[in-house]
Protein backbone atom coordinates (compact mmCIF):
# COMPACT_ATOMS: atom_id res chain seq x y z
CA UNK A 1 0.00 0.00 0.00
CA UNK A 2 1.31 3.62 -0.98
CA UNK A 3 0.16 7.04 0.10
CA UNK A 4 -0.04 10.38 -2.12
CA UNK A 5 2.21 12.39 0.42
CA UNK A 6 2.14 16.41 1.38
CA UNK A 7 4.80 18.65 2.19
CA UNK A 8 3.84 21.26 5.11
CA UNK A 9 5.93 23.37 7.56
CA UNK A 10 3.26 25.69 9.75
CA UNK A 11 3.48 28.51 8.44
CA UNK A 12 0.42 30.35 7.87
CA UNK A 13 -0.06 33.64 5.42
CA UNK A 14 -1.13 36.84 6.75
CA UNK A 15 -3.87 37.95 4.77
CA UNK A 16 -7.05 37.19 6.79
CA UNK A 17 -9.29 36.35 3.50
CA UNK A 18 -6.15 33.89 2.12
CA UNK A 19 -5.68 32.47 5.13
CA UNK A 20 -9.36 31.91 6.29
CA UNK A 21 -9.14 29.50 2.57
CA UNK A 22 -6.15 27.94 3.97
CA UNK A 23 -7.52 26.80 7.18
CA UNK A 24 -10.37 25.22 5.69
CA UNK A 25 -8.35 22.87 3.56
CA UNK A 26 -6.18 22.68 6.78
CA UNK A 27 -9.23 21.18 8.44
CA UNK A 28 -10.31 19.13 6.32
CA UNK A 29 -7.12 17.16 5.61
CA UNK A 30 -6.95 17.02 9.28
CA UNK A 31 -9.98 15.28 9.40
CA UNK A 32 -8.89 12.49 7.45
CA UNK A 33 -5.38 11.68 9.15
CA UNK A 34 -4.60 9.62 11.65
CA UNK A 35 -1.54 10.15 14.22
CA UNK A 36 -0.10 7.01 12.57
CA UNK A 37 0.16 9.00 8.85
CA UNK A 38 2.76 11.75 10.37
CA UNK A 39 5.84 11.25 10.04
CA UNK A 40 8.55 13.54 11.13
CA UNK A 41 11.64 13.73 8.96
CA UNK A 42 14.57 15.21 9.14
CA UNK A 43 15.49 17.31 6.21
CA UNK A 44 19.03 18.15 7.30
CA UNK A 45 20.35 14.70 7.54
CA UNK A 46 18.37 13.96 4.19
CA UNK A 47 20.32 16.93 2.72
CA UNK A 48 23.59 15.81 4.44
CA UNK A 49 23.48 12.51 2.62
CA UNK A 50 24.05 14.50 -0.52
CA UNK A 51 27.06 16.25 0.36
CA UNK A 52 24.44 19.12 1.07
CA UNK A 53 23.27 21.67 4.24
CA UNK A 54 19.90 23.00 4.73
CA UNK A 55 19.92 26.33 3.82
CA UNK A 56 17.06 27.96 6.23
CA UNK A 57 15.91 27.38 9.79
CA UNK A 58 13.47 25.08 8.84
CA UNK A 59 15.02 21.29 10.26
CA UNK A 60 12.36 18.88 10.07
CA UNK A 61 8.79 18.84 7.31
CA UNK A 62 5.56 16.98 8.25
CA UNK A 63 4.67 14.35 5.16
CA UNK A 64 0.99 14.09 5.47
CA UNK A 65 -1.16 12.48 2.92
CA UNK A 66 -3.39 13.94 0.49
CA UNK A 67 -6.19 12.82 -2.44
CA UNK A 68 -5.02 13.98 -5.31
CA UNK A 69 -2.44 13.45 -8.55
CA UNK A 70 -1.54 15.51 -11.71
CA UNK A 71 -0.57 12.42 -13.94
CA UNK A 72 1.53 14.88 -16.01
CA UNK A 73 3.63 15.76 -13.37
CA UNK A 74 3.79 12.49 -12.09
CA UNK A 75 5.33 11.32 -14.75
CA UNK A 76 7.65 13.67 -14.54
CA UNK A 77 8.64 13.10 -10.83
CA UNK A 78 8.60 9.15 -11.68
CA UNK A 79 11.17 9.19 -13.56
CA UNK A 80 13.83 11.37 -11.80
CA UNK A 81 12.85 9.05 -9.01
CA UNK A 82 13.56 5.65 -10.51
CA UNK A 83 16.94 7.16 -10.93
CA UNK A 84 17.90 6.58 -7.26
CA UNK A 85 15.04 4.34 -6.33
CA UNK A 86 14.39 0.51 -7.11
CA UNK A 87 11.80 -0.25 -10.34
CA UNK A 88 10.76 -2.61 -7.68
CA UNK A 89 9.51 -0.23 -5.11
CA UNK A 90 5.95 0.97 -5.49
CA UNK A 91 5.28 4.92 -6.07
CA UNK A 92 2.26 7.04 -5.55
CA UNK A 93 1.73 10.71 -5.12
CA UNK A 94 0.27 13.55 -5.86
CA UNK A 95 1.67 17.09 -7.04
CA UNK A 96 -0.32 20.29 -8.02
CA UNK A 97 0.00 23.93 -8.37
CA UNK A 98 1.71 26.10 -6.05
CA UNK A 99 -0.16 28.22 -3.46
CA UNK A 100 1.92 31.47 -4.35
CA UNK A 101 0.16 33.14 -1.15
CA UNK A 102 1.23 30.60 0.71
CA UNK A 103 4.91 29.51 -0.14
CA UNK A 104 8.12 29.91 0.46
CA UNK A 105 10.88 29.55 -2.28
CA UNK A 106 13.46 29.87 0.36
CA UNK A 107 12.36 26.12 1.45
CA UNK A 108 11.28 23.33 0.57
CA UNK A 109 7.64 24.01 1.91
CA UNK A 110 4.37 24.41 0.46
CA UNK A 111 1.35 25.14 2.33
CA UNK A 112 -1.59 24.94 -0.15
CA UNK A 113 -0.92 22.42 -2.76
CA UNK A 114 2.10 21.69 -3.89
CA UNK A 115 5.95 20.84 -3.45
CA UNK A 116 8.33 24.08 -4.39
CA UNK A 117 12.44 23.86 -4.82
CA UNK A 118 14.03 24.05 -2.29
CA UNK A 119 17.68 25.89 -1.89
CA UNK A 120 20.78 24.23 -0.73
CA UNK A 121 24.34 26.12 -0.31
CA UNK A 122 27.33 23.60 -0.60
CA UNK A 123 31.25 24.48 -0.33
CA UNK A 124 31.74 28.03 -1.01
CA UNK A 125 28.42 29.71 -0.19
CA UNK A 126 27.14 28.81 -3.79
CA UNK A 127 23.51 28.03 -4.19
CA UNK A 128 22.66 24.11 -5.81
CA UNK A 129 19.09 23.24 -6.49
CA UNK A 130 17.50 20.35 -6.90
CA UNK A 131 15.55 19.86 -9.80
CA UNK A 132 12.50 19.72 -8.09
CA UNK A 133 12.83 18.32 -4.48
CA UNK A 134 10.00 15.61 -3.65
CA UNK A 135 9.94 13.58 -0.71
CA UNK A 136 7.68 10.56 -1.13
CA UNK A 137 7.46 8.10 1.53
CA UNK A 138 5.79 4.60 0.61
CA UNK A 139 4.49 4.53 4.30
CA UNK A 140 3.95 0.69 4.20
CA UNK A 141 7.84 0.15 3.06
CA UNK A 142 9.18 3.11 5.21
CA UNK A 143 11.48 4.31 3.14
CA UNK A 144 12.31 7.90 2.57
CA UNK A 145 13.30 8.65 -1.37
CA UNK A 146 14.57 11.35 -2.73
CA UNK A 147 16.04 12.75 -5.89
CA UNK A 148 20.03 13.08 -6.62
CA UNK A 149 20.58 16.29 -7.98
CA UNK A 150 22.05 16.26 -11.51
CA UNK A 151 26.15 16.42 -12.12
CA UNK A 152 27.44 19.78 -11.95
CA UNK A 153 29.15 21.13 -14.88
CA UNK A 154 27.42 18.75 -17.65
CA UNK A 155 26.72 19.93 -20.57
CA UNK A 156 24.76 18.20 -23.54
CA UNK A 157 25.08 21.42 -26.10
CA UNK A 158 25.87 22.29 -29.70
CA UNK A 159 27.46 25.74 -29.05
CA UNK A 160 27.49 26.33 -32.83
CA UNK A 161 23.65 26.46 -33.25
CA UNK A 162 22.48 30.41 -33.59
CA UNK A 163 20.98 32.06 -30.90
CA UNK A 164 18.65 34.59 -31.01
CA UNK A 165 19.58 38.61 -31.04
CA UNK A 166 18.06 38.38 -27.13
CA UNK A 167 20.44 35.27 -26.27
CA UNK A 168 23.45 36.91 -27.50
CA UNK A 169 23.44 39.73 -25.51
CA UNK A 170 23.84 37.37 -22.39
CA UNK A 171 27.87 37.81 -23.63
CA UNK A 172 27.94 40.71 -22.26
CA UNK A 173 28.97 41.42 -18.90
CA UNK A 174 25.89 43.66 -17.13
CA UNK A 175 23.85 40.40 -17.72
CA UNK A 176 26.25 38.21 -16.25
CA UNK A 177 26.67 40.59 -13.20
CA UNK A 178 22.89 40.70 -13.34
CA UNK A 179 22.53 36.90 -12.31
CA UNK A 180 25.44 36.79 -10.37
CA UNK A 181 24.47 39.31 -8.06
CA UNK A 182 20.92 37.85 -8.02
CA UNK A 183 21.82 34.51 -7.03
CA UNK A 184 19.75 34.32 -10.13
CA UNK A 185 22.59 31.98 -12.24
CA UNK A 186 21.74 29.03 -10.76
CA UNK A 187 18.34 28.12 -12.75
CA UNK A 188 19.87 27.69 -16.21
CA UNK A 189 22.93 25.79 -14.75
CA UNK A 190 20.34 23.20 -13.32
CA UNK A 191 18.25 23.56 -15.87
CA UNK A 192 20.96 22.28 -18.74
CA UNK A 193 21.83 19.41 -15.90
CA UNK A 194 18.25 18.52 -16.20
CA UNK A 195 18.67 18.45 -20.16
CA UNK A 196 21.00 15.70 -20.47
CA UNK A 197 19.21 13.11 -18.38
CA UNK A 198 16.20 13.38 -20.46
CA UNK A 199 15.59 10.14 -23.09
CA UNK A 200 12.60 11.49 -24.37
CA UNK A 201 10.50 14.53 -25.75
CA UNK A 202 7.11 13.76 -23.06
CA UNK A 203 9.65 13.80 -20.05
CA UNK A 204 11.24 16.84 -22.06
CA UNK A 205 7.90 18.38 -22.09
CA UNK A 206 7.07 18.37 -18.38
CA UNK A 207 10.62 19.23 -17.15
CA UNK A 208 10.69 22.09 -19.33
CA UNK A 209 7.47 23.10 -18.03
CA UNK A 210 8.68 22.63 -14.23
CA UNK A 211 11.68 24.46 -14.95
CA UNK A 212 9.89 27.11 -16.41
CA UNK A 213 7.19 27.26 -13.36
CA UNK A 214 10.43 27.24 -11.18
CA UNK A 215 11.60 30.54 -12.73
CA UNK A 216 8.47 32.23 -12.76
CA UNK A 217 7.88 31.27 -9.15
CA UNK A 218 11.05 32.00 -7.55
CA UNK A 219 11.07 35.49 -9.67
CA UNK A 220 7.88 36.58 -7.94
CA UNK A 221 8.78 35.01 -4.43
CA UNK A 222 12.31 37.59 -4.43
CA UNK A 223 9.93 40.21 -5.57
CA UNK A 224 7.39 39.79 -2.62
CA UNK A 225 10.20 39.26 -0.33
CA UNK A 226 9.55 35.60 0.19
CA UNK A 227 13.21 35.05 -1.46
CA UNK A 228 16.77 36.73 -0.63
CA UNK A 229 17.13 39.28 -3.18
CA UNK A 230 20.80 39.32 -3.02
CA UNK A 231 22.62 42.26 -4.21
CA UNK A 232 20.28 44.09 -6.72
CA UNK A 233 16.57 45.53 -5.83
CA UNK A 234 13.65 42.61 -4.73
CA UNK A 235 11.32 44.07 -6.87
CA UNK A 236 13.88 44.00 -9.84
CA UNK A 237 12.61 42.29 -13.34
CA UNK A 238 16.04 42.21 -14.60
CA UNK A 239 16.88 38.81 -13.29
CA UNK A 240 13.97 36.61 -14.56
CA UNK A 241 14.22 38.28 -17.81
CA UNK A 242 18.20 37.65 -18.57
CA UNK A 243 17.83 33.75 -16.59
CA UNK A 244 14.71 32.72 -18.89
CA UNK A 245 17.18 33.98 -22.10
CA UNK A 246 20.30 31.29 -20.52
CA UNK A 247 17.58 28.69 -20.49
CA UNK A 248 15.68 29.52 -23.57
CA UNK A 249 19.45 29.82 -25.45
CA UNK A 250 19.98 25.91 -23.55
CA UNK A 251 17.10 24.51 -25.01
CA UNK A 252 17.88 26.28 -28.44
CA UNK A 253 21.25 24.67 -28.26
CA UNK A 254 20.44 21.42 -26.51
CA UNK A 255 21.57 18.00 -28.44
CA UNK A 256 19.46 15.27 -26.53
CA UNK A 257 19.79 11.40 -26.66
CA UNK A 258 16.92 11.27 -28.39
CA UNK A 259 15.45 12.36 -32.14
CA UNK A 260 14.37 16.31 -31.63
CA UNK A 261 12.66 17.58 -34.99
CA UNK A 262 12.13 21.84 -35.56
CA UNK A 263 8.89 21.61 -34.50
CA UNK A 264 9.85 20.12 -31.24
CA UNK A 265 11.89 22.08 -29.81
CA UNK A 266 10.01 25.02 -31.12
CA UNK A 267 7.36 23.44 -28.93
CA UNK A 268 9.64 23.53 -25.74
CA UNK A 269 10.67 26.52 -26.14
CA UNK A 270 6.71 27.79 -26.18
CA UNK A 271 6.59 25.83 -23.44
CA UNK A 272 9.24 27.56 -21.55
CA UNK A 273 8.33 31.04 -22.42
CA UNK A 274 5.13 30.01 -21.22
CA UNK A 275 5.56 28.78 -18.10
CA UNK A 276 8.25 31.46 -17.12
CA UNK A 277 6.64 34.07 -17.58
CA UNK A 278 3.37 33.37 -15.44
CA UNK A 279 0.91 32.91 -18.80
CA UNK A 280 -0.24 29.21 -17.78
CA UNK A 281 -0.40 29.68 -13.88
CA UNK A 282 -3.05 32.60 -13.85
CA UNK A 283 -5.38 30.76 -10.76
CA UNK A 284 -7.96 32.59 -9.02
CA UNK A 285 -9.69 31.09 -5.88
CA UNK A 286 -12.43 32.44 -3.07
CA UNK A 287 -15.12 34.53 -4.07
CA UNK A 288 -13.26 37.90 -4.38
CA UNK A 289 -12.94 40.15 -7.13
CA UNK A 290 -10.49 39.11 -9.79
CA UNK A 291 -7.97 41.53 -11.39
CA UNK A 292 -5.45 40.54 -14.28
CA UNK A 293 -2.12 42.38 -15.18
CA UNK A 294 -0.07 42.13 -17.48
CA UNK A 295 3.82 43.62 -17.69
CA UNK A 296 6.45 43.54 -20.10
CA UNK A 297 10.42 42.27 -20.44
CA UNK A 298 12.81 45.25 -20.79
CA UNK A 299 13.52 46.66 -24.12
CA UNK A 300 15.74 49.22 -25.79
CA UNK A 301 18.75 47.00 -24.73
CA UNK A 302 21.00 48.06 -27.65
CA UNK A 303 20.89 51.84 -25.96
CA UNK A 304 21.42 50.87 -22.36
CA UNK A 305 22.03 46.97 -21.08
CA UNK A 306 21.05 47.64 -17.70
CA UNK A 307 17.57 48.54 -18.72
CA UNK A 308 14.58 47.50 -16.23
CA UNK A 309 10.79 47.37 -16.82
CA UNK A 310 8.85 48.73 -14.47
CA UNK A 311 5.52 47.10 -15.65
CA UNK A 312 7.35 43.48 -15.28
CA UNK A 313 8.74 44.56 -12.19
CA UNK A 314 4.97 45.41 -11.13
CA UNK A 315 3.80 41.85 -12.60
CA UNK A 316 6.44 40.13 -10.53
CA UNK A 317 5.41 42.27 -7.14
CA UNK A 318 1.60 41.87 -7.09
CA UNK A 319 1.32 38.44 -8.44
CA UNK A 320 -0.82 36.39 -6.48
CA UNK A 321 -1.56 39.03 -3.81
CA UNK A 322 -4.59 40.14 -2.55
CA UNK A 323 -5.65 43.89 -1.94
CA UNK A 324 -8.37 44.99 0.01
CA UNK A 325 -10.57 47.27 -2.03
CA UNK A 326 -13.92 49.44 -1.14
CA UNK A 327 -16.55 46.50 -0.14
CA UNK A 328 -14.09 43.54 -0.44
CA UNK A 329 -11.16 42.29 -1.53
CA UNK A 330 -9.23 41.42 -4.95
CA UNK A 331 -6.83 38.96 -6.08
CA UNK A 332 -4.41 40.05 -8.20
CA UNK A 333 -2.77 37.63 -10.92
CA UNK A 334 -0.16 38.52 -13.54
CA UNK A 335 1.70 37.60 -16.78
CA UNK A 336 4.85 38.85 -18.43
CA UNK A 337 5.27 39.20 -22.23
CA UNK A 338 8.33 39.55 -24.78
CA UNK A 339 8.79 42.62 -26.39
CA UNK A 340 8.89 40.73 -29.95
CA UNK A 341 6.55 40.85 -32.82
CA UNK A 342 6.40 37.68 -33.74
CA UNK A 343 5.24 36.16 -30.55
CA UNK A 344 2.37 38.68 -30.76
CA UNK A 345 1.12 37.86 -34.49
CA UNK A 346 1.16 33.70 -33.67
CA UNK A 347 -1.03 34.77 -30.53
CA UNK A 348 0.63 35.01 -27.78
CA UNK A 349 -2.17 37.46 -25.87
CA UNK A 350 -5.30 36.00 -27.57
CA UNK A 351 -3.56 32.24 -25.98
CA UNK A 352 -3.16 34.06 -22.53
CA UNK A 353 -5.78 35.71 -21.99
CA UNK A 354 -8.95 34.09 -23.57
CA UNK A 355 -9.35 31.18 -20.87
CA UNK A 356 -9.92 34.26 -18.10
CA UNK A 357 -11.47 36.84 -19.26
CA UNK A 358 -14.88 35.51 -18.81
CA UNK A 359 -13.76 34.91 -15.44
CA UNK A 360 -12.27 38.24 -14.24
CA UNK A 361 -13.63 41.37 -12.80
CA UNK A 362 -10.90 43.89 -14.83
CA UNK A 363 -7.85 43.80 -16.82
CA UNK A 364 -5.00 46.23 -16.87
CA UNK A 365 -2.16 46.06 -19.25
CA UNK A 366 0.48 48.20 -18.28
CA UNK A 367 4.22 48.86 -19.82
CA UNK A 368 6.18 51.60 -19.56
CA UNK A 369 5.63 54.68 -20.89
CA UNK A 370 6.58 58.34 -20.40
CA UNK A 371 8.79 60.25 -18.11
CA UNK A 372 7.38 61.65 -15.12
CA UNK A 373 4.02 60.80 -15.17
CA UNK A 374 0.96 57.71 -15.50
CA UNK A 375 -1.33 57.53 -18.44
CA UNK A 376 -4.61 56.06 -18.98
CA UNK A 377 -4.61 55.35 -22.65
CA UNK A 378 -8.34 56.32 -23.76
CA UNK A 379 -8.02 54.71 -27.39
CA UNK A 380 -5.60 51.84 -28.78
CA UNK A 381 -5.10 51.78 -32.15
CA UNK A 382 -5.41 49.06 -35.27
CA UNK A 383 -1.62 49.64 -36.64
CA UNK A 384 1.69 48.84 -35.96
CA UNK A 385 4.71 50.98 -36.73
CA UNK A 386 7.75 49.10 -37.06
CA UNK A 387 10.18 49.97 -34.37
CA UNK A 388 12.33 47.18 -33.58
CA UNK A 389 11.97 44.64 -30.96
CA UNK A 390 14.52 43.28 -28.80
CA UNK A 391 15.47 40.88 -31.45
CA UNK A 392 15.90 43.63 -33.73
CA UNK A 393 12.79 42.60 -36.16
CA UNK A 394 10.82 45.53 -37.82
CA UNK A 395 6.90 45.02 -38.34
CA UNK A 396 4.77 47.55 -39.73
CA UNK A 397 1.01 47.56 -41.08
CA UNK A 398 -2.35 46.64 -39.58
CA UNK A 399 -2.13 44.32 -36.32
CA UNK A 400 -2.69 40.55 -37.21
CA UNK A 401 -4.94 38.81 -35.17
CA UNK A 402 -4.79 34.67 -35.16
CA UNK A 403 -7.33 32.57 -37.26
CA UNK A 404 -9.69 30.75 -35.05
CA UNK A 405 -10.05 33.70 -32.16
CA UNK A 406 -12.74 35.57 -31.07
CA UNK A 407 -13.16 38.94 -32.56
CA UNK A 408 -14.84 41.93 -34.13
CA UNK A 409 -15.99 42.37 -37.76
CA UNK A 410 -15.38 44.52 -39.72
CA UNK A 411 -12.29 45.41 -37.08
CA UNK A 412 -12.26 48.45 -35.65
CA UNK A 413 -9.93 51.49 -35.97
CA UNK A 414 -9.87 52.22 -32.53
CA UNK A 415 -11.10 50.66 -29.68
CA UNK A 416 -11.36 52.67 -26.08
CA UNK A 417 -10.39 51.95 -22.56
CA UNK A 418 -13.95 50.76 -20.35
CA UNK A 419 -11.08 51.37 -17.00
CA UNK A 420 -12.47 54.13 -14.94
CA UNK A 421 -10.53 56.87 -15.90
CA UNK A 422 -12.10 59.70 -14.38
CA UNK A 423 -12.04 57.74 -11.20
CA UNK A 424 -8.47 57.15 -11.29
CA UNK A 425 -7.59 60.39 -12.53
CA UNK A 426 -9.37 62.22 -9.52
CA UNK A 427 -7.73 60.02 -6.76
CA UNK A 428 -4.59 60.37 -5.05
CA UNK A 429 -2.66 56.87 -5.57
CA UNK A 430 0.56 58.46 -5.32
CA UNK A 431 3.47 61.09 -6.27
CA UNK A 432 3.28 60.66 -10.05
CA UNK A 433 0.40 62.23 -11.68
CA UNK A 434 -1.99 60.55 -13.35
CA UNK A 435 -3.52 61.56 -16.70
CA UNK A 436 -6.10 60.78 -19.20
CA UNK A 437 -4.46 60.54 -22.21
CA UNK A 438 -6.99 61.07 -25.45
CA UNK A 439 -4.94 62.37 -28.10
CA UNK A 440 -3.93 59.79 -31.14
CA UNK A 441 -2.67 59.99 -34.67
CA UNK A 442 -5.09 59.30 -37.58
CA UNK A 443 -6.16 59.68 -41.07
CA UNK A 444 -9.07 61.26 -41.61
CA UNK A 445 -12.15 59.95 -43.34
CA UNK A 446 -11.32 60.49 -47.60
CA UNK A 447 -7.69 62.51 -46.40
CA UNK A 448 -4.42 60.62 -46.86
CA UNK A 449 -2.41 62.91 -44.38
CA UNK A 450 -2.32 62.03 -40.85
CA UNK A 451 -3.45 64.01 -37.99
CA UNK A 452 -3.00 64.61 -34.18
CA UNK A 453 -6.15 64.58 -32.48
CA UNK A 454 -6.07 65.58 -28.90
CA UNK A 455 -9.07 65.12 -27.90
CA UNK A 456 -9.54 61.30 -29.72
CA UNK A 457 -10.33 59.76 -33.24
CA UNK A 458 -13.38 61.27 -35.77
CA UNK A 459 -15.89 59.05 -37.49
CA UNK A 460 -14.40 56.75 -40.21
CA UNK A 461 -10.74 57.74 -39.55
CA UNK A 462 -7.84 55.44 -40.03
CA UNK A 463 -5.59 54.29 -37.11
CA UNK A 464 -2.02 55.28 -37.21
CA UNK A 465 -0.95 55.30 -33.26
CA UNK A 466 -3.47 54.79 -30.41
CA UNK A 467 -3.25 57.45 -27.15
CA UNK A 468 0.05 54.58 -26.54
CA UNK A 469 1.80 54.86 -29.92
CA UNK A 470 2.07 52.05 -32.10
CA UNK A 471 4.66 49.62 -30.63
CA UNK A 472 3.63 46.61 -28.25
CA UNK A 473 2.23 48.51 -25.70
CA UNK A 474 -0.38 49.94 -27.85
CA UNK A 475 -1.02 46.46 -29.54
CA UNK A 476 -1.68 44.18 -26.41
CA UNK A 477 -4.10 46.88 -25.39
CA UNK A 478 -5.37 46.61 -28.34
CA UNK A 479 -5.78 43.02 -28.77
CA UNK A 480 -7.24 42.95 -25.05
CA UNK A 481 -9.69 45.37 -25.38
CA UNK A 482 -10.71 43.66 -28.67
CA UNK A 483 -10.97 40.39 -27.34
CA UNK A 484 -13.18 42.27 -24.65
CA UNK A 485 -15.53 43.10 -26.97
CA UNK A 486 -15.58 40.22 -29.16
CA UNK A 487 -16.70 38.34 -26.31
CA UNK A 488 -19.30 40.81 -25.56
CA UNK A 489 -17.89 41.30 -21.49
CA UNK A 490 -18.66 44.32 -19.73
CA UNK A 491 -15.72 44.50 -17.36
CA UNK A 492 -13.46 47.82 -16.85
CA UNK A 493 -10.05 47.01 -19.11
CA UNK A 494 -7.30 48.99 -20.80
CA UNK A 495 -4.29 49.88 -20.76
CA UNK A 496 -1.68 52.10 -17.71
CA UNK A 497 1.69 53.55 -18.87
CA UNK A 498 3.87 54.10 -16.04
CA UNK A 499 6.20 56.37 -15.85
CA UNK A 500 10.18 55.86 -17.37
CA UNK A 501 12.74 53.70 -14.66
CA UNK A 502 15.66 55.87 -14.70
CA UNK A 503 18.58 55.49 -13.07
CA UNK A 504 20.41 58.81 -10.79
CA UNK A 505 21.88 61.48 -13.49
CA UNK A 506 25.25 60.66 -14.16
CA UNK A 507 24.90 56.84 -13.49
CA UNK A 508 26.11 55.78 -16.62
CA UNK A 509 27.35 51.84 -15.65
CA UNK A 510 25.89 50.50 -12.25
CA UNK A 511 23.65 48.44 -12.50
CA UNK A 512 21.40 50.01 -9.57
CA UNK A 513 21.72 53.36 -7.32
CA UNK A 514 18.82 54.72 -4.81
CA UNK A 515 17.33 56.90 -7.01
CA UNK A 516 16.64 54.11 -9.56
CA UNK A 517 15.36 51.65 -6.53
CA UNK A 518 13.41 54.43 -5.37
CA UNK A 519 11.72 55.39 -8.54
CA UNK A 520 10.79 51.34 -8.74
CA UNK A 521 9.33 50.95 -5.48
CA UNK A 522 7.13 54.21 -6.10
CA UNK A 523 6.09 53.29 -9.11
CA UNK A 524 4.87 49.63 -8.21
CA UNK A 525 3.22 50.84 -5.42
CA UNK A 526 0.98 53.43 -7.29
CA UNK A 527 0.32 50.82 -9.80
CA UNK A 528 -1.35 48.81 -6.58
CA UNK A 529 -3.07 51.90 -5.50
CA UNK A 530 -4.48 52.93 -9.39
CA UNK A 531 -6.06 49.07 -9.19
CA UNK A 532 -7.12 49.28 -5.63
CA UNK A 533 -8.88 52.55 -6.98
CA UNK A 534 -10.23 51.23 -10.15
CA UNK A 535 -11.49 47.56 -8.62
CA UNK A 536 -13.03 49.27 -6.05
CA UNK A 537 -15.46 51.90 -8.65
CA UNK A 538 -18.88 51.00 -9.10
Amino acid sequence: MTFDLYVFDGDVPDDEVVMGEWMEDELRWDASLSQSDRMSVDMRALCSEHGLTLYGPQESLVLRQVAFAMPGEAQMVEARLRTVVSPDLPLRFGISEPHRECSDARRSVTIGRAIVPLELRGEGDVVKRLARVLIVLPLSLGVVAVPRPAAAGRTCADRNVPVTVEERRLALSAPAEILRRSGFDTYAKGFTSALCQLRGFADAESVVRAHGQELWQAATARAQGRLAPGRLPAIDDRPLYWARLQMTKAVRQWTPSFELGASERSALLATLEKSSRGQNSIDYSGSMKRILLTGFDPFLLDVDIRQSNPSGATALALDGTVVAIAGGFARIETAVFPVLWEPFAQGVVEQTLLPHLGDIDMFTTVSQGRVGRFDLERYNGRRRGGFIDNDNVSSSGVIPIPDGVPTVEPAPEFVPTTLPYADIVAAVTGGFPVFDHTSVVEIPADETAPVVRPDGPTPGSVAVEGGGGDYLSNEIAYRATLLRDALGLQIPGGHLHTPVLQFAAGNTTKLTDPTFEANQRDIVDQVRAILIVAAGTP
